[in-house]
């Protein structure tokens, strides 16, 4: 089977884009979702990789990725007590920029423009911020367990929905994988002081009563059922009126999340990743793209150095949930991220089949690799 999902999906993806009557829609799906499904196939068919360095690639990976968490975690601590640094940042007002100020209150922005994709680069940046920091030592614990904190509050003060649940279920996942059972009584300490300065933000800066509404409702299934998305997934499936628009889609960059594009351009809202493809590339394309995602899976399953293992997992988890409730699919750098580590595991995958590299010699799960051989 090989990278052969990467290659039909992105042959696929190209052929439709290139065809598209609407060079607009074409131009964003090029630069937001082809050049990184390029580039994938490029690391697949220039890349050889043995574990030991696809390792490697995942520590550099991890170290960048909490480089920039802490970067933007700096400017969401200056946004808390200076909004305006939003204004020096974006060269906008708060009122242009939208999602910092809301009925509700203040949403954190930082260097993401919007609360949700900073939501995101916390969620992933939890789980690079778990891999670069290890599981033993008490002073190494509070280091973990104090960014980790540091991750949740900033996720709720986005007041994202879909951030702060998928934060906590990584974060969940992120501390039985390295504690297990153990894991709960940090739950417990990180539980209250979490709560503890929330409300002291909500206090300080937010409605008290329209963010508990906002928040209580993720437990109501109507939440999902009768929100605005799923009505916009229903005025799209409206459009398809023939068995070749089901099978090639309404057009490539018909999904698209801005509203302006919908009012010039009739693009649907969809904020889905796999119901995008679908409104885009049509039945066929949507089922290439679940291809892809379950051979990424495969491969990170694979895998036998079992911390990379799990940062690869751990991060699809992440970027899933983002998926199924964001056009993630075309959302920067997230998916950038996706199609780099999916390149880096074919390459790696292709380099073992070939032959390009001898066995390793792995002790136990989680062990450092003993033995590296070289290229026969």
């Amino acid at each position: 089977m090989g990278a052969i999902p990467v290659l039909i999906y992105a042959i696929w993806v190209v052929g439709l884009t290139v065809s598209s009557p609407s060079f607009v829609q074409a131009d964003q799906v090029v630069r937001f979702q082809v050049i990184p499904i390029v580039m994938c196939l490029l690391v697949i068919l220039a890349v050889r990789l043995s574990e030991e360095e696809l390792v490697g690639v995942v520590d550099r990976s991890a170290h960048f990725m909490v480089i920039v968490l802490w970067l933007s975690i700096i400017v969401g601590l200056v946004e808390i007590v200076y909004q305006p640094i939003l204004t020096i940042i974006y060269k906008m007002s708060i009122e242009q920029l939208g999602h910092a100020q809301t009925a509700i209150g203040r949403r954190l922005l930082s260097i993401y423009l919007n609360p949700i994709n900073f939501g995101a680069a916390l969620c992933l940046g939890v789980v690079a911020w778990s891999y670069i920091i290890p599981v033993r030592g008490w002073f190494k614990q509070s280091i973990f367990w104090g960014g980790v904190l540091v991750c949740l509050v900033m996720v709720a003060l986005t007041l994202s929905r879909t951030s702060l649940l998928t934060c906590l279920i990584v974060v969940f996942f992120i501390s039985m994988a390295r504690y297990g059972f153990k894991a709960f009584k940090y739950w417990v300490l990180l539980s209250g002081i979490f709560v503890s300065v929330f409300l002291y933000y909500v206090a300080s800066f937010l409605s008290l009563d329209e963010v508990l509404q906002r928040f209580s409702v993720l437990t109501s299934l109507s939440t999902y059922l009768e929100n605005e998305r799923v009505h916009n997934w229903s005025s799209g499936v409206s459009r398809i009126d023939s068995g070749f628009d089901l099978l090639f889609g309404l057009g490539a960059g018909v999904s698209n999340p801005d509203g302006h594009m919908a009012v010039s351009h009739g693009t649907i809202i969809v904020e889905n990743a796999f119901l995008s493809n679908f409104f885009d590339f049509g039945l066929l394309g949507a089922f290439l793209y679940v291809c892809v995602h379950c051979r990424y899976v495969y491969l990170a399953f694979r895998l036998r150095v079992r911390k990379a293992m799990i940062f690869f997992v751990f991060f699809y988890v992440g970027y899933l949930f983002f998926c199924l409730t964001n056009d993630f699919n075309r959302n920067q750098p997230f998916s950038f991220y996706f199609w780099f580590f999916m390149g880096m595991l074919e390459a790696f995958s292709v380099s073992k089949k070939a032959g390009a590299y001898c066995e390793y010699t792995v002790l136990s799960p989680g062990a450092s690799i003993t033995s590296r051989v070289g290229r026969i």
